[in-house]
Parts: structure tokens; sequence; C-alpha cells
């Protein structure tokens, strides 16, 4: 029967919590689970992203792929090589990493193994629970997040980001669509 992780993925910083909560194969690829990640918060995948220790001192998880030694290390580990398994190993398991994704408006993501567990289903992965809305793409980070956040409630006067932020509801988060969408 093949292995799944479930995952819980957290934005950091962000008050009330923006999670959701994942299985997905122990053979699954980094790059995978960036896309599930991308996917199952509504990221568009436009910007660079990388897996990271949860101390950040340490050499970086894995990233997209590149063969270049720029100013800030050597070449990052393939992440669509490296294996969840291979992080997540039995032993001495490391129970969390850290998912950052563009770098401009830093979102960091803390993901925790909640378990692992064997099933007899066979899917590539499921999205199980989730609360509030991803932020919008290009908002400014954090900082950003919380203006589009107090403008959406009224606090605020800016017609600009108004229209630019549209019908974006913080609080909304539709499980059964997000689940239709992900779990295919």
């Amino acid at each position: 029967m093949p292995r799944y992780l479930e995952l819980e993925v957290s934005l950091m910083d962000i008050k009330p919590r923006i999670w959701r909560r994942i299985q997905i194969r122990a053979t699954a690829t980094f790059e995978e689970l960036h896309v599930a990640i991308q996917e199952s918060l509504g990221w568009w995948n436009y910007h660079l992203w990388q897996f990271d220790q949860p101390d950040r001192e340490s050499t970086p998880i894995a990233g997209p792929p590149t063969d270049d030694i720029d100013a800030y290390g050597p070449p990052m580990p393939d992440a669509s090589r490296k294996k969840l398994s291979a992080y997540f190993s039995a032993g001495a398991r490391p129970t969390r990493c850290i998912y950052v994704y563009d770098f401009g408006d830093g979102w960091e993501h803390d993901i925790r193994v909640r378990r692992v567990l064997t099933v007899p289903d066979t899917f590539q992965r499921r999205l199980l629970a989730g609360r509030r809305a991803c932020p919008r793409e290009d908002c400014g980070g954090v900082y950003g997040y919380y203006d589009c956040c107090a403008n959406v409630r009224g606090e605020t006067e800016d017609n600009e980001l108004a229209e630019w932020i549209g019908d974006w509801d913080p609080d909304a988060f539709d499980l059964k669509t997000a689940r239709q969408e992900f779990d295919k």
C-alpha cells in the first residue's frame, strides 16, 4: 500500500492564520510539493521559490533546477530530483521545513508533517482542509496583505487598491470547490 505524508502548510506572520492540509505521496518530489502548495493556496506560480531547513542557516533543501553559481552560493539542489521521502525519512525524522515563494514579497510558509500514513487508495495528492483566502499575488508581502484587508473592511479609502483587489475576500475559502480542482 502506498505511503503518504499529511502536511499542514501555513503562511507565516499572518493572523488569523491562512493554511491548507494536504496529503501527498511520500515518493513525490519537492517540485510536486511546490505545485501542490501553489494550487492549494491559489498562488499563480509567477515567482522564484525554494524549500529551506527550519533553521534557514543550512543549505536549502531544494528549488528550481539551475547550474548557476550566483551571489547566494552554490547551485540549488534540484527540486524535481529530490524526493520528500529523502528529507522526511525514517529515524531522526525532520518534521518541518520552510517554503519561500516570491523573494520580493517574501512569502514564507511553514510546512509541518502531521502524520505519515499508509492507505489502500492510490492517488497523487488530496486537499483535506483549509482556512482563509491566499493573499493577492504581488500585493507587497505581509504589510501589503494587511493593507488589502483594511481596504476590504472599509478601514481605508484607496480606490486604486479597491479596484485592483476586485472581489477578493480574505476570509473566503470554499473547500469543496478547491478540493475538486486540487484532487483531479
